[in-house]
């Protein structure tokens, strides 16, 4: 796309002869534009913390969560994973910690690898979203709307199927998990795709 700017200079003088005023002949000068990709951002609600009970039902995470992004249109990708908090297994063979990103009583269609992917919206505004083997990550991809993966994101739930959500070897008094958000834009600049802080 053309990114220049054309300037037009003229001047016309003051008619000291009486005679006509005269005009300039028309010159230009060319702006040249470089883009730069600014990145998008994830505004969480005021206090982003989930109170969930053990052997609560999946619990939708941040339902007030918006996007923006001052130079795209649409998004093409997001990331909602699991970063702290998680563990594998806890001393004592007490088990792992059950975690699960999801979205709600929306099942999915399971894969034999493990994986778990949903479907939202209809091309060319469709997102795919994958949830690992693990449970403790979701990866939506696809060209779409910033309102699209708005209203996706803010249907993540978070669940455990476990009765014992603290890992005994690290620290037992705490009880949290961090979730970190992060969404990619469609690169409408063509300068470079841009993710979210």
């Amino acid at each position: 796309a053309d990114q220049s700017r054309t300037v037009t200079w003229q001047v016309t003088d003051a008619n000291d002869d009486a005679v006509g005023a005269q005009n300039s002949a028309m010159v230009t000068t060319t702006i040249n534009i470089t883009e730069d990709n600014d990145v998008p951002v994830v505004t969480l609600d005021a206090t982003p913390t989930l109170a969930y009970t053990e052997n609560a039902g999946a619990t939708v995470i941040d339902d007030a969560l918006t996007l923006s992004d001052v130079d795209d249109t649409n998004l093409a990708g997001a990331t909602v994973e699991i970063t702290a908090g998680d563990f594998a297994s806890s001393a004592g063979g007490l088990g792992s910690d059950g975690d699960l990103l999801g979205f709600g009583a929306d099942a999915g269609t399971s894969a034999g690898d493990g994986t778990v992917s949903w479907t939202f919206g209809t091309a060319p505004n469709q997102i795919t979203a994958t949830r690992n083997a693990e449970g403790d990550q979701i990866t939506l991809t696809g060209s779409a709307t910033k309102a699209d993966y708005q209203a996706v994101l803010r249907q993540v739930t978070y669940e455990s199927s476990s009765d014992n959500l603290t890992d005994q070897a690290s620290d037992g008094a705490d009880q949290s998990r961090t979730v970190t958000w992060q969404v990619t834009d469609a690169n409408d600049d063509a300068v470079g795709a841009q993710n979210s802080a």
